[in-house]
């Protein structure tokens, strides 16, 4: 009798991808499934198969060296001694029609994710499918590392392409849309190829934990390992147009998929420009394309702890003016990281849960000696626990004190104040299953100033008793063309009478606290007599600071107080950030829902809120499963009060949860702004 052959296959894309919760990747030359589960190959053959002689072998393998005793090569057989498996791996077969059957394999657990090729050897000979497999984490097994119980975390976390990532400030949070694009092919390749290119063993690859910090190495370029995203941030009175003329600004990115399919086009050339929020979209979308559920987080009135002392020391002078030499530590408005969600069975304790892990580069971690923080638990953080990974600098990010120093006569420095409860006042990141803020403070920190938080800032009280209470009310919203005011309340402790000097310094600022030349500085002299509470306005009028305002549009304001009577300083400061319009997205009259394949037209619009012409408009647009992203040049002027308009053409290609139609525009005189608009499809 002639051997048996393999004379066709099918690998039930179809039927699989569904049970895996991959039918959403938009790939036609490889299988992705998910390990934890079994998936099914037909078998067509040259004659029946005989159970008591024949002899049959599926294997897989990753890498042009793949070995079996490496964790990189695994077989399954099927002969006469029955089925045998390596590491954990088990298979099936039954008959299925005439000459017909089907095998059945069961991917272990802790199988390391990877790409692999897939033979299938009889007596008569090997065949390689076509298609390779892709293997990944899964969080629907409760025996994986990521698992996760909750449904509708897992659509969120894991299956959801369209997001939001939160800027502005605490006063003001505002949405970004971003569009993660975690099933298409660029971003499921170049997720795989970061974890080529930094060598990754089949032990690491078991392990979230590792791939994780992997892929947030990659992300950034700093350790000189071809990574992704290549970060970027001016000072004040840089040309925007100069300074990342040779890349794309990092407001004007949509989403990940321009981002990793430049990557791969350019053979891995660094992708210009970046700044905190790119970076935690990027990390966002590799992992939840590698399966590691993970979701954006923004930290308001973040602090960057140089010293690893848990407070930001801030060091000025009797006039108010920062004394940089002093101290490198800052206030970032916001700061983007990202949560993944995995077990730690590296550590004691109950640590698995949410993983706080940042592709920033900041600091240089003492683990690894590269530019990433994390994966550090977010129960440690909340604690105070200085447990690996980089959790102790993602506590002072969240729980630092904020210190002043004023400079004295005799050159020594005399604190002037301090704020407890500004740093990590907000931690926010989108909410389960709706286009909303979710407010997750309390999963990192315990309520300001309580027993619990003091504990975990490990500070107590700074300074002396104060004879004045100062405290800081600015304009709630400032708007393009009208005065920008503070007032400062003065109100003494006891019934004396005090001779209280305040200075307003006003300067144009970046989100991360970098400042620009002095706009104007404010001298007020005021009495107060017996608990009078006496209120004093600073303002700005637009012509005063229209022309030092960056296309950041933020201004902040530091404020220096004494009191003569009894030398008391006080030291405060505020951000405050200006209210753009948001870009309109105008559907087709009658529009319901996108026909796959018919195209429709979307307008997009926007109001010139200046007193000055907006020039050099720059549009990107990009929706997954709508249109590759697209940057369009606008040449018109764009007059004080006119409406800003432009039409873009869409095709649904597929169905999906729901299209995210994401756009911004940038111009020199405005900056960015942005608008989105979810359609779905039929």
């Amino acid at each position: 009798m002639a051997a048996v052959a393999v004379i066709g296959y099918d690998l039930n894309k179809k039927e699989n991808c569904t049970i895996h919760h991959t039918d959403d990747y938009d790939i036609q030359k490889n299988i992705v499934l998910r390990r934890g589960c079994d998936f099914t190959i037909g078998l067509q053959l040259s004659r029946e198969f005989n159970f008591q002689s024949d002899f049959l072998e599926v294997s897989l393998a990753r890498g042009s060296k793949a070995q079996l005793n490496d964790g990189s090569k695994f077989l399954v057989s099927f002969n006469t001694g029955g089925t045998v498996g390596d590491y954990s791996w088990k298979g099936g077969m039954k008959h299925t029609g005439e000459c017909k059957v089907d095998v059945v394999l069961s991917i272990p657990n802790d199988c390391p994710i990877g790409f692999y090729r897939m033979y299938i050897t009889t007596s008569a000979g090997t065949i390689t499918t076509q298609e390779s497999v892709v293997i990944l984490f899964n969080p629907w097994s409760k025996d994986d590392d990521v698992y996760m119980e909750s449904e509708a975390e897992r659509e969120e976390y894991v299956l959801n392409n369209n997001g939001m990532i939160f800027r502005g400030n605490i006063k003001r949070p505002s949405p970004m849309h971003w569009n993660y694009a975690q099933f298409e092919e660029s971003c499921l390749d170049a997720a795989l190829l970061m974890l080529d290119g930094k060598f990754l063993d089949s032990d690491a690859r078991r392990n979230p934990i590792k791939v994780s910090r992997t892929l947030a190495e990659m992300i950034n370029i700093n350790d000189r390992d071809n990574g992704v995203l290549s970060g970027k941030w001016l000072s004040q009175g840089d040309d925007p147009a100069v300074e990342y003329g040779d890349g794309v600004p990092p407001t004007l990115w949509t989403g990940t998929e321009a981002i990793l399919s430049q990557y791969m086009w350019s053979k891995f050339q660094p992708v210009k420009y970046a700044q905190c929020w790119v970076f935690a979209g990027a990390l966002t979308t590799v992992l939840r394309t590698l399966g590691i559920p993970s979701r954006p987080v923004t930290n308001y009135d973040s602090a960057h702890d140089t010293e690893a002392n848990r407070t930001i020391d801030f060091y000025y002078d009797m006039n108010g003016e920062k004394l940089y030499d002093q101290s490198a530590d800052s206030i970032w408005n916001f700061h983007v990281w990202v949560d993944a969600w995995m077990s730690r069975p590296d550590l004691r304790g109950n640590f698995g849960g949410w993983q706080a892990l940042d592709a920033t580069p900041q600091e240089i971690s003492k683990h690894s000696n590269t530019m990433v923080a994390g994966p550090a638990p977010v129960r440690a953080v909340k604690d105070g626990q200085e447990v690996s990974y980089d959790a102790k600098f993602i506590i002072a990010e969240v729980n630092a004190d904020i210190i002043y120093h004023v400079q004295q006569e005799d050159m020594s420095f005399a604190v002037a104040g301090s704020d407890t409860t500004q740093v990590g006042s907000l931690i926010a990141t989108k909410a389960v299953g709706k286009f909303s803020m979710a407010d997750i403070t309390e999963e990192y920190k315990y309520p300001e100033g309580s027993l619990q938080e003091r504990i975990t800032a490990q500070t107590g009280p700074v300074g002396k008793p104060r004879t004045v209470r100062f405290s800081i009310n600015p304009t709630e919203d400032l708007e393009h063309g009208k005065d920008v005011e503070i007032t400062v309340t003065c109100k003494p402790n006891t019934f004396d009478n005090y001779t209280v000097g305040l200075l307003a310094t006003f300067q144009p600022v970046t989100y991360i606290g970098g400042v620009g030349k002095t706009i104007k500085k404010l001298k007020e002299i005021r009495e107060i007599e017996k608990k009078e509470e006496v209120k004093v306005i600073f303002s700005l009028s637009p012509e005063e600071y229209e022309p030092y305002l960056s296309d950041e549009n933020k201004l902040q304001c530091t404020l220096f107080a004494t009191v003569k009577e009894t030398k008391q300083l006080w030291m405060g400061k505020v951000t405050q950030e200006f209210v753009d319009p948001k870009i309109q997205c105008e559907l087709p009259p009658g529009f319901e829902s996108a026909k796959i394949g018919s195209p429709f037209t979307v307008k997009l619009s926007f109001t010139n809120p200046l007193p000055v012409p907006l020039t050099g408009l720059k549009w990107v647009v990009e929706g997954s499963g709508l249109m590759k992203p697209q940057v369009i040049k606008d040449p018109r002027t764009i007059k004080p009060g006119q409406e800003a308009e432009q039409e873009v053409e869409l095709k649904a290609t597929r169905y999906t949860r729901g299209h995210m139609l994401v756009a911004r525009c940038y111009s020199k005189q405005l900056g960015e702004i942005t608008g989105a608009t979810l359609i779905n499809t039929e």
